[in-house]
C-alpha cells in the first residue's frame, strides 16, 4: 500500500512538472527518484506519458529517471534488467534537444553495478548509431576517472576495441582515453598500431594511453603533438561552475602534458612552459603544472613562480603543489610575497609550499615567514629528506592560518564560501535550533571581506541568493536562516552540486545528520566518486560536519573531506 501511495504521489509530481521543468529542475524537485521512475515505467502508455511527451526536455528527464531505475534495480538473468532499459537510453539521446544532458546520462550509467554496466556498454558499443557508441565510451571514461582501479575494467575491453577502430574522431578519442584511465594492458598492441593523428585531442589521447601503459614514446612525437591546433571552449577558459562537470574529454595539450609528466620527459619542458603561458584552457594549464611536478627539475622553478603570480585560482592550487614538491630556496621570497596578497583559502596552499621547502611550518602569516626568512636566509639550505618527511605527514588542510570566522568549532579559512546545511525532517527540534543559532553566529562574525551564500536541503533545496554576497550585507542572510523550513528527504548530492555552481566559490562547508536520500544520488560512494570528476580542474575544498550522523555516515563524510582539501568535525 505504501508503495502504491508513493508511486501515486510521484506521478502527480510528474504531471505538475510535465510542461515546464528541465532535466536538472525535475531531478532536483522530486522527493523520491526511484519511486517516480518505478511509477513512470508502469505508466509508460498512460496519459501522463502522453502529456509529458509534449515537452522534450521533460520527457528526457522522465526517461532518464526511468531507465536509471531499470539499470540499477531491474531483475532478470544474464543482464536482462540492464538490457530492458537500453531503448530508454536510445530515446533519451535521440531527442533533438539533448544538449547538456549527454554527460549527465553517461554519469548515471557509470554508477551502475559492474555486471550490468558491462552488459550495457557492450550492447551500446555495437550500435550503428554513433551517439550510442559515444555514450558507452563516455560512461567507461567517466568510470575510469572515478575509479581507475576498478577490478572489472577488463570487461570493458571489447567496447573500447570497437571504439579504437571507429573513424569518428570523438569516439576514437574516448576509446583511447578510456584505455588510458584504466591502464588496460591487453589493448597496448592495438593502440601502438594506431597511426599518429592530425587531430590534437585524438593524438593527445593516444599519447596519454600509451604513456599510462608504459610505452616508450620519442620526444619528437610529443613535439609534433604540441604543435597541433587545440579547440578551446570558453567553458574551460574561465573559472566558473562549468569547470565542475563529468566530461572526461580533455584538450590535446592537456592529454599531451599528462603523458609527458608520466614519462618524465624533461626535454619537453619548453613545450610544457608554452602551454602555461598560452591562453589555452585551465585544464591544459593544470596538466602542464602537474607534468612539471612529475618531471621534478629545479630549472622549472622560475616558470612556476611566473605562473603563480598571474594564474587563476585552480591553477594556483596545483602550482603551489608543484613548487612544494620541487623544494628550492629561490621559491621562498616569491611565495611570501604572494602570501601577502591572499586573505582566503589559498593561504593554506602557499604556506604548505613554504613549509615543504623549509622542512616544517615556520609561521601562520606572511609576517611570521618574513621574520623567519630574515633570520635564516643566509644559512638556509634545502633538505630534500625533510621536505619528503613533512609532505608525507602533513596535508594542505593541516596548515594553520588566521580564521575568517568559525562554524561550530571549525575554522573558516576561505573568503569565498558556501554553507550547505541539512534542513531535512530528521533535523527537527534541538538540531535545527542548534544549526540556526550557530549559523547565525557564524554569519554575524564573518570578516567583512568574505563573500558567502547559504544552501539548505531536505527534499527541497533552497538558496539564500543567486550569487555570493559580501559579509557586510549579512542581515538579510541572518533573517533567511531564521525561517529555514524542514522537508522530507536528504538530497546531499544535489545541494552540494548547487553550491558548486556559484562561480566565485572555492570552498563548501557541508553539514548533515544522515545518509543521502532522494535526488541524483543516494549513496556516499557515488557522491565521493562524482567529486573526483568535479574537482579535477576546479579543486573546491569541502569541509564536512556530521551532526550525530552515525558512524557509517561520519566515516563517509570524513572521506569526502579528506579527498577534497577539507577537514571534518562531529557534532553531538
Amino acid at each position: 500500500m505504501k508503495k502504491i501511495i508513493l508511486i501515486t504521489i510521484s506521478l502527480m509530481m510528474i504531471l505538475s512538472l510535465a510542461h515546464s521543468q528541465t532535466l536538472e529542475d525535475y531531478s532536483k524537485s522530486i522527493k523520491n527518484t526511484k519511486g517516480a521512475a518505478s511509477g513512470f515505467i508502469k505508466s509508460k502508455k498512460s496519459t501522463t506519458f502522453k502529456q509529458a511527451s509534449s515537452n522534450k526536455d521533460n520527457i528526457l528527464a522522465l526517461m532518464l529517471l526511468g531507465m536509471a531505475f531499470e539499470f540499477n534495480n531491474g531483475k532478470g538473468k544474464k543482464g536482462g534488467g540492464a538490457l530492458k532499459g537500453l531503448d530508454w537510453y536510445s530515446a533519451v539521446l535521440n531527442c533533438s534537444k539533448r544538449k547538456g544532458l549527454f554527460h549527465k546520462t553517461a554519469s548515471i550509467m557509470a554508477g551502475v553495478p559492474s555486471q550490468k554496466f558491462t552488459t550495457m556498454v557492450n550492447k551500446l558499443s555495437k550500435s550503428n548509431k554513433s551517439y550510442l557508441v559515444k555514450l558507452a565510451l563516455t560512461a567507461i571514461a567517466i568510470r575510469g576517472v572515478m575509479d581507475p582501479d576498478d577490478g572489472n575494467s577488463g570487461n570493458y575491453e571489447d567496447a573500447i576495441k570497437i571504439g579504437l577502430n571507429k573513424k569518428d574522431l570523438v569516439i576514437k578519442e574516448l576509446a583511447l582515453a578510456s584505455a588510458g584511465y584504466f591502464k588496460l594492458a591487453n589493448l597496448k598492441d592495438a593502440i601502438e598500431a594506431i597511426a599518429p593523428s592530425k587531430n590534437a585531442a585524438v593524438e593527445g589521447a593516444r599519447l596519454f594511453s600509451l604513456a599510462r601503459l608504459g610505452a616508450e614514446i620519442e620526444d619528437d612525437v610529443f613535439k609534433e603533438s604540441f604543435k597541433l591546433k587545440n579547440k578551446t571552449s570558453s567553458q574551460f577558459s574561465n573559472v566558473s561552475g562549468k569547470l565542475s562537470n563529468y566530461n572526461p574529454q580533455l584538450s590535446g595539450a592537456a592529454y599531451t602534458c599528462y603523458a609527458a609528466g608520466i614519462l618524465k620527459k624533461k626535454y619537453l619542458l619548453p613545450e610544457i612552459y608554452a602551454v602555461l603561458k598560452s591562453k589555452r584552457d585551465i585544464r591544459s594549464k593544470i596538466e602542464a603544472t602537474n607534468a612539471i611536478k612529475e618531471i621534478g627539475e629545479n630549472s622549472s622553478i622560475p616558470e612556476l613562480i611566473k605562473t603563480m603570480n598571474r594564474c587563476s585560482w585552480p591553477v594556483l592550487v596545483w602550482t603551489c603543489q608543484a613548487i612544494g614538491e620541487i623544494p628550492d630556496k629561490q621559491s621562498i621570497e616569491p611565495l611570501i610575497k604572494r602570501l601577502k596578497r591572499e586573505k582566503g583559502r589559498f593561504r593554506l596552499d602557499i604556506i604548505y609550499a613554504l613549509s615543504s621547502i623549509a622542512g616544517g611550518m615556520k609561521g601562520e602569516t606572511a609576517k611570521h615567514w618574513e621574520a623567519w626568512w630574515r633570520k635564516n636566509k643566509e644559512t638556509f639550505k634545502v633538505n630534500v629528506n625533510k621536505t619528503k618527511e613533512f609532505r608525507s605527514k602533513r596535508r594542505v588542510q593541516d596548515m594553520i592560518v588566521p580564521s575568517n570566522g568559525m562554524f561550530y568549532s571549525m575554522s573558516i579559512f576561505s573568503d569565498r564560501v558556501v554553507f550547505v546545511v541539512d534542513t531535512s525532517k530528521s533535523m527537527t527540534g534541538d538540531k535545527i535550533q542548534s544549526l540556526k543559532d550557530e549559523l547565525t553566529i557564524t554569519l554575524k562574525d564573518l570578516k567583512r571581506h568574505v563573500y558567502f551564500n547559504v544552501v539548505g536541503f531536505g527534499g527541497k533545496i533552497h538558496k539564500f541568493a543567486n550569487y555570493l554576497v559580501q559579509a557586510k550585507q549579512k542581515a538579510a542572510a541572518i533573517e533567511y536562516v531564521k525561517y529555514m523550513e524542514l522537508s522530507y528527504g536528504t538530497r546531499s548530492f544535489d545541494s552540494m552540486e548547487l553550491g558548486m555552481i556559484f562561480n566565485e566559490a572555492d570552498t563548501i562547508y557541508f553539514l548533515s545528520d544522515g545518509a543521502p536520500f532522494g535526488g541524483y544520488s543516494e549513496t556516499w560512494k557515488t557522491i565521493i566518486n562524482s567529486y573526483k570528476c568535479f574537482n579535477r580542474y576546479r579543486p573546491m575544498a569541502i569541509f564536512t560536519l556530521d551532526f550525530s550522523a552515525g558512524q557509517k555516515n561520519a566515516t563517509q563524510m570524513k572521506i569526502l573531506a579528506d579527498e577534497n582539501w577539507g577537514l571534518t568535525e562531529s557534532i553531538k
